[in-house]
């Protein structure tokens, strides 16, 4: 606070009585020399006005001078310096004791109650001194009104407030409401997005009035995410404001198409009628399993009847789901807008013919033979007429002799991609073609198609001058006898200058076998990103590894916090993965989630301390994997962690316990299975479908009939969710699954579970 015993010095001891007599004590009188004393006066009979500038004035005062008045002063006898002259102010001010006792009373009474006010903001954090974002991101699950009167500057990021999950809806809610920040408005509804909280249903729809346009988009997604159709009214209406900036308007729409309403279906049909609007076309394909085949046929006949009208998006689209819907209808519009259409639509075109597969279309895309010279379009002609069960070797036979090389590198490409046995000898001679793409496609289509008769043709191009012709031939060798070539591969390895080779060589020889585990690791760099990556391609061939190669190579590519690297070293069921694993994880800010999982797969209890720490980081994704870790080694509070962050945690821990609940045997917990069958009876329809993954993970009923359920509520967004799930279960139970899918699969259903058994294939 400074030095006050001058000031309460004038002012007087109030237990003692009034001051003494004003001035300066006898300590401070100064020595009686000359002094120099620069102060403002004003000259003899001039008044001196308030707004006057001070004039500068310079005397010499030979004595102390104890007198104020200005005649004293005109005299040449001022005062001593500041501290006097403040004195004298203050005794023209309080010319009596008492009032200057009674003053001082005052003025101490006022500067106690202000160290006391500033003592307590800093203790109580008063509401005019700003939180920082950590505190508002630690007050947001327990204060709802956290974030109205904060602007967009100090509030949490977007990340930190997702990983709060449906703990920060009511805040988030009230921001969107009433905080006057259009920035801060934005930044709650983008997180809304992504926390997908049903309770949100009702502010969003009032967002969608907010005047900031990008609040209202947030607002949008994140309604077209929730299983909740009673915005749909309102959203309708918005589509419909005549003055709405284009990009919202499609925002809706969309939201439209991913809630499914089939109460928009009709609206959002008379939009893509009369303004041929590409986004509602998308929309209601999105939604398709709600249209009838009528209305099916609308998103695509009206496009192709008046090509010219329709946006070339629009076109294009309408081109695609022609096959997809194996559309007999659209065949003859198809024909006809052949001669009109650009290049990359007449590819389009040509191919869909195929897909629908109408024997209509046959002498068309037969005539298109004689008149291609692009190569793609060459290319789709043939995949067409091969899927319309026309014969289509002695028409690639003729493309290999064109003298264009670009047709007989792309009759060489169908040849192979179509497996057609007849045209091997046609490939051999194309080994020997002037143009060395030619050849080297030619050596890759007679790989795919398998036929050992073309061996000699293939070593003779492992002789190749060019690089990428010996790469292929080689290749392709090891496809037709793997046993024969191995060696020969692996000697390959070593050679030097085979950067061109390695790949093909190292692809080739992912079999799983142990005896070419060393051979090929010692010619790969970890430190390389591609050659890593291959080696880690490699090793994932291996369900358990144990050669100390594979070691090392997996040592030096986790250093590089290779993910890949931790995942496969836990396949390294012994003390040294251990040793290594345990190692990482004591370093501060090495928790990677493949380490703990690896740990928790080795059932390594050794650093258990060092694993409790992360598993104490409240709201982060290292937590959950911690909470594996525990769980596997049969500790109930790892499960009850994850069973907690399945009901309330954001979206993508959801999607992650899921993973790690398919990974544990969660039936060795009491109650677990109880807790997952209740959960599938959860309002959010994320928790219900992240709680059947692992029961279907299992093959159970209950867990398949949960995700049928969720399909046949026809919502799109839902759907997508099913088929993903469904997507990643082993190999048996997925099959099983779609088969018996199938069986009652309405037609838009079925292309798309039948589209999942073709990839499984591929």
């Amino acid at each position: 606070m400074g030095n006050l015993s001058p000031l309460l010095g004038f002012l007087g001891d109030p237990l003692s009585g009034p001051a003494a007599p004003f001035g300066p004590p006898a300590a401070l009188t100064r020595p009686q020399t000359p002094t120099t004393v620069w102060r403002p006066v004003r000259p003899s009979g001039q008044p001196q006005l308030e707004d006057s500038p001070p004039r500068p004035y310079i005397e010499s005062c030979p004595t102390p001078c104890h007198k104020t008045g200005d005649a004293n002063i005109m005299k040449g006898e001022p005062p001593f310096g500041p501290a006097a002259q403040e004195r004298t102010m203050f005794a023209m001010l309080a010319p009596k004791t008492s009032s200057r006792w009674i003053l001082g009373l005052v003025v101490l009474v006022l500067l106690l109650t202000g160290v006391a006010e500033a003592l307590a903001r800093v203790a109580t954090k008063a509401p005019n001194v700003p939180l920082t974002p950590e505190e508002i991101l630690a007050r947001v699950p327990e204060e709802p009104d956290v974030l109205i009167n904060v602007s967009a500057y100090d509030i949490p990021s977007t990340a930190d407030l997702v990983k709060l999950g449906s703990r920060a809806t009511p805040a988030l809610v009230n921001c969107l409401a009433n905080n006057l920040d259009g920035y801060a408005r934005e930044i709650c509804a983008h997180v809304l997005v992504a926390t997908r909280d049903i309770r949100a249903i009702e502010p969003l729809t009032a967002a969608l009035d907010d005047p900031n346009d990008t609040v209202r988009m947030f607002a949008l997604g994140a309604l077209g995410e929730i299983e909740s159709r009673t915005a749909t009214p309102r959203i309708l209406k918005l589509m419909d404001e005549p003055f709405l900036p284009s990009w919202v308007r499609s925002g809706a729409i969309e939201a439209l198409g991913r809630s499914g309403d089939p109460d928009a279906v009709e609206p959002l049909l008379n939009r893509f009628r009369g303004e041929w609007d590409g986004t509602a076309q998308e929309a209601l394909w999105e939604m398709r399993r709600q249209l009838t085949p009528a209305q099916l046929n609308e998103l695509v006949l009206p496009a192709l009847q008046r090509w010219e009208k329709a946006g070339s998006e629009v076109r294009e689209f309408a081109v695609e789901r022609a096959g997809d819907l194996k559309l007999v209808d659209a065949v003859e519009p198809l024909m006809d807008d052949y001669a009109i259409a650009g290049s990359e639509a007449r590819n389009r075109i040509v191919y869909n013919l195929g897909r629908i597969g109408d024997a209509r279309a046959i002498p068309f895309v037969e005539n298109l033979v004689d008149t291609s010279g692009e190569a793609r379009l060459l290319n789709n002609v043939m995949f067409a007429l091969q899927r319309l069960g026309t014969d289509v070797a002695p028409e690639l036979r003729i493309a290999l002799a064109d003298k264009r090389a670009y047709i007989r590198y792309n009759a060489a490409f169908v040849a192979g991609d179509l497996k057609e046995a007849r045209l091997v000898r046609e490939l051999e001679v194309a080994l020997e073609d002037i143009n060395d793409v030619v050849r080297s496609e030619a050596a890759v289509a007679l790989g795919a198609i398998g036929d050992k008769t073309a061996i000699p043709a293939l070593e003779k191009a492992t002789r190749d001058p060019q690089n990428n012709v010996r790469r292929d031939a080689f290749a392709s060798l090891l496809q037709l006898n793997y046993a024969a070539y191995r060696d020969q591969a692996v000697a390959a390895l070593a050679e030097p200058d085979n950067n061109d080779l390695l790949p093909s060589l190292v692809q080739a020889l992912t079999k799983g076998e142990p005896e070419t585990v060393s051979a090929v690791l010692q010619n790969l760099d970890p430190g390389h990103y591609y050659e890593r990556t291959l080696g880690l391609q490699f090793l994932d061939a291996f369900q358990t590894m144990d050669n100390p190669d594979a070691l090392a190579f997996l040592v030096r590519a986790a250093d590089g916090w290779d993910h890949e690297a931790f995942k496969l070293l836990a396949r390294f069921a012994d003390t040294r993965t251990t040793f290594i694993l345990e190692s990482w994880v004591s370093h501060p800010g090495r928790e990677d989630e493949q380490i703990l999982r690896g740990l928790a797969r080795l059932g390594a209890r050794d650093r258990a301390d060092v694993v409790r720490e992360i598993f104490k980081r409240d709201g982060d994704i290292s937590q959950l994997y911690a909470a594996f870790y525990f769980a596997a080694l049969g500790e109930k509070e790892g499960m009850t962690v994850l069973l907690t962050a399945l009901e309330v945690a954001p979206l993508e821990f959801k999607r992650t316990v899921a993973t790690i609940l398919t990974e544990l045997d969660y039936t060795a917990f009491a109650g677990a299975s109880e807790t997952l069958s209740a959960l599938m009876t959860h309002r959010d329809v994320y928790v219900r479908l992240y709680a059947a993954r692992p029961l279907a993970h299992r093959g159970l009923a209950e867990g398949n009939d949960l995700l049928r359920a969720e399909l046949d509520k026809k919502i799109p967004f839902i759907s997508d969710e099913v088929l993903t799930i469904v997507g990643k279960l082993p190999a048996k139970e997925r099959e099983a699954l779609l088969n018996d899918w199938l069986k009652d699969a309405d037609p838009m259903l079925k292309l798309q579970l039948q589209a999942m058994q073709q990839q499984k294939v591929q």
